[in-house]
């Protein structure tokens, strides 16, 4: 009697992913707060090492200690964007 119960619409309204896991696309503003954020500190922190090099000649072990570093956090960055892959 004028109910909708027989009704159909033909689409129905799906949750958006921007709240569930799948959502965490590359845009995602969490993500780019972590992930970008990463990297911009690698970016910056081998342009800073590049200067220092090229202005002074620090030791061997110090420029040594600072690659190993700075791969250690690229490494650590790689894994941080792959548990975003996976958790989408």
């Amino acid at each position: 009697m004028g109910g909708m119960e027989g009704r159909s619409f033909g689409t129905r309204h799906r949750p958006s992913k921007w709240l569930t896991i799948a959502g965490w696309n590359p845009a995602h503003p969490t993500r780019l707060a972590f992930v970008g954020v990463a990297a911009l500190a690698l970016l910056a922190a081998l342009a800073d090492g590049i200067y220092l090099w090229s202005t002074r000649g620090p030791n061997g072990w110090v420029v040594t200690g600072y690659i190993v570093l700075w791969c250690l956090g690229l490494v650590t960055a790689i894994y941080l964007n792959r548990s975003f892959n996976r958790a989408g």
